[in-house]
């Protein structure tokens, strides 16, 4: 609960008794918000995730998901971790499309404006891709499991590697 007058420093906040109330449908498809109130027309709103094209705002100490445009040749593609803007950074992601929802961790005090049409990528093919399917029998490639091993070993804590392995 906060009071009427306090300021909150970034738009779109809707509490669920006044989605209830007024009979509210959110189309994260369309990206729509329709209101449906009792004896009213109907009315459906667009939903912005961006101030101005390719410009996105993000709240202060928070993590987001935004839409980003994905320049990139072929896809699927891999976008690396990185940092974007001074204190804000994006995990390795596998994007499939040209617009791709990606997290964003912005660690500033205030509000930070980002751009989502300059992430850098990588082609998946530079990539080896170890791969575990549940439905090969007990006499699998044991090299490609092996391998996999090793390389869950060498990236977690001695005491993470016990309850992995």
């Amino acid at each position: 609960m906060v009071s009427d007058d306090f300021d909150i420093p970034s738009h779109g906040i809707l509490g669920k008794d006044f989605l209830k109330k007024y009979h509210c449908t959110i189309d994260y498809g369309n990206m729509k918000l329709k209101i449906a109130p009792k004896d009213i027309l109907p009315v459906e709103i667009d939903i912005y995730s961006e101030i101005i094209r390719n410009i996105s705002a993000l709240p202060p100490r928070s993590e987001t998901f935004k839409l980003f445009r994905i320049s990139s040749n072929k896809f699927p593609c891999i976008i690396e971790a990185q940092n974007i803007s001074e204190n804000v950074c994006v995990p390795t992601t596998i994007a499939h499309k040209p617009e791709t929802w990606i997290r964003v961790l912005n660690i500033n005090d205030k509000i930070v404006f980002i751009q989502t049409d300059k992430l850098k990528t990588s082609q998946i093919t530079d990539f080896e891709i170890l791969k575990m399917n549940p439905k090969e029998s007990e006499n699998v490639d044991n090299q490609r499991h092996s391998k996999l091993k090793h390389a869950l070993r060498n990236k977690f804590p001695n005491h993470a590697k016990d309850m992995i392995l």
